[in-house]
Formats: C-alpha cells, structure tokens, sequence
C-alpha cells in the first residue's frame, strides 16, 4: 500500500486546524482531519476541497487509531490532554508504520 496522507488526531481544535492550514498551504498531500467529534472534523474539512478529508478516532482506542492510520504516511498527534494520553497515539504510529509528531 503506498502510503500518502498526513492524518492530523485532533485535527479541528485549536493547534490541531492550525497545523492544518499551514500543510494544507505547504503540501500537495491528501489530509485527514480526525478525533472523537466525527461532525466537527466534518465541518472543518469542509472548509478546504476534497484534498481535506474527516475521520473519527479515539486517542484513547490504540486499535482504531492503528486501523485509521492505515493509509498515513505521518500522524501528528494535536490532541490533547498529553496526561490522559500517554503514549497512546504514539504507540500506534508505530504499529501502522507511520512518522509521528507530537
């Protein structure tokens, strides 16, 4: 599988839309918005075109995270509280073969 998408975890709070906009301007990638609120990242891709696109997942599910990633080739990880998480979303980038950023 060739792996092409930055997939954003936390993609439409604050540091995550952020962080959106500024690969949505710097890169030509495939970009999926995703977190808990699947509406949210919904009306947030919806902003941009089709290049944007929503996911649901939970920062606290390490196996669905794992399944969303599939087709990331980097997460970066916006979601937060860090505390609650742990290593979590990391530990998953790692088992779906992905570059992480937090």
């Amino acid at each position: 599988m060739d792996k092409k998408q930055i997939f954003i975890l936390g993609g439409y709070g604050k540091v995550g839309a952020s962080t959106a906009k500024e690969l949505y301007d710097s890169t030509d990638m495939p970009i999926v918005i995703a977190g808990r609120n699947v509406d949210q990242a919904k009306n947030f891709a919806a902003l941009f075109n089709d290049r944007v696109l929503p996911c649901y997942a939970d920062a606290f599910d390490r196996e669905s995270l794992v399944k969303a990633m599939a087709t990331a080739q980097v997460v970066v990880n916006c979601s937060g509280p860090s505390s609650l998480i742990n290593e979590v979303v990391a530990e998953a980038a790692l088992k779906a073969r992905c570059h992480y950023v937090d």
